[in-house]
C-alpha cells in the first residue's frame, strides 16, 4: 500500500501497472461509485481511484490546474498507467488526466468510460438541490428558505450557461458556509461541511465544462447504460445532436444507469477491454 495523498488504493494488485478511477464531482445518487464496479474486475493491476479534496479557487482556472495534485501523485509513483477509467462527469477529468499521462509515457493510458456525461445545466441544479436537501433539518428555516431563494434567482439567471451557473452557485454556497447560523452548535459543523463540499464539487463542475476533451474521448470506449437520460443519450439529447459519436467505441448495456457500476456485464467488458 502506498502513502497516498490525492488517490485512495482500492484494489491491491501485482503487474506492477495503475488503472486510474476518477468519478468525482460525485453526486448523491453514485453510491459507492467505482468501489462497486472495481470489486468484479479480473484484474491483476493495482486500481487507485482519485480522492475529492478541498480547492484554493484562487489559484485554479483551468482543468490542467484543477487535475495537478492528481497527476504529480501519479508521475512521482514511476508506475505505468494502463487505463484511466471516468464515471459520469468523473469522465471529463479522466481524459484530462489520460492527456497528461501520454506526456510522458510511451504509450497512451486506455481511456474507458462509464456513462460519461458532459457538464449541463440540470447537472449542475442537481448538485445544488442534492445540497439543500441535506441541509433541510440543519439551516433555520428562514436560512434554508434565503439559500432556497437566491440559488434559484442564480439558476434562472444563468440557465443556458452551466460554467457560470456553477462558479455563481458555489460563490452563494460558500458565503452562506462562512456566515451559516444554523439550529445549534453541532448542526453549524454539519452546515459548513456540507456547504463546504458542495461548494468545492459545484467549483469542479465549472472546471470540467472549460475542459476540451475530445481528442481523448475519441480514441476511448464508453460503457454505457440504456437510460435514455443518463450519459451519451443525455449528452446528444443536451446538445441537439442525436447521431453524435464522443468516443471511438460505444457499447450499451441492457443495466439502467443507477445499476451500471454493479453490473457484471459491464464489469466483464471492462476487465477484456483492461487486458487488451
Amino acid at each position: 500500500m502506498h502513502d497516498l495523498g490525492f488517490w485512495e488504493e482500492i484494489r491491491a494488485g501485482d503487474s506492477g501497472e495503475l488503472i486510474l478511477a476518477i468519478d468525482t464531482p460525485v453526486t448523491m445518487e453514485s453510491g459507492e461509485g467505482f468501489r462497486e464496479l472495481v470489486s468484479h474486475l479480473e484484474t491483476r493491476h493495482a486500481v487507485w481511484c482519485a480522492r475529492e479534496r478541498p480547492v484554493k479557487k484562487a489559484a485554479v482556472t483551468d482543468a490542467i490546474t484543477f487535475a495537478e495534485p492528481w497527476i504529480s501523485e501519479i508521475r512521482d509513483s514511476g508506475r505505468r498507467i494502463r487505463a484511466v477509467l471516468g464515471y459520469g462527469v468523473g469522465g471529463i477529468f479522466a481524459g484530462v488526466m489520460a492527456e497528461a499521462v501520454a506526456r510522458w509515457q510511451h504509450t497512451a493510458p486506455h481511456v474507458l468510460l462509464v456513462d460519461p456525461e458532459l457538464v449541463d445545466t440540470e447537472t449542475v441544479c442537481r448538485q445544488f438541490c442534492d445540497m439543500l436537501s441535506a441541509l433541510s433539518e440543519v439551516l433555520t428555516a428562514e436560512e434554508f428558505e434565503e439559500l432556497r431563494r437566491a440559488g434559484a434567482a442564480v439558476s434562472d439567471a444563468y440557465d443556458d450557461d452551466p460554467r457560470t451557473l456553477a462558479g455563481e452557485l458555489s460563490r452563494l454556497v460558500c458565503r452562506v458556509r462562512d456566515g451559516a447560523r444554523t439550529r445549534d452548535v453541532p448542526a453549524r459543523g454539519t452546515a459548513r461541511t456540507v456547504l463546504g463540499t458542495a461548494g468545492a464539487r459545484l467549483f469542479s463542475l465549472a472546471i470540467a465544462e472549460s475542459a476540451n476533451i475530445t481528442a481523448s474521448w475519441a480514441q476511448g470506449t464508453a460503457l454505457c447504460s440504456s437510460s435514455p437520460d443518463s450519459g451519451l443519450n443525455r449528452a446528444r439529447a443536451a446538445l441537439l445532436l442525436p447521431e453524435a459519436a464522443f468516443v471511438r467505441t460505444e457499447i450499451t448495456f441492457e443495466d439502467e444507469h443507477a445499476d451500471v457500476l454493479k453490473s457484471p456485464a459491464v464489469a466483464r467488458a471492462a476487465s477484456e477491454i483492461i487486458a487488451g
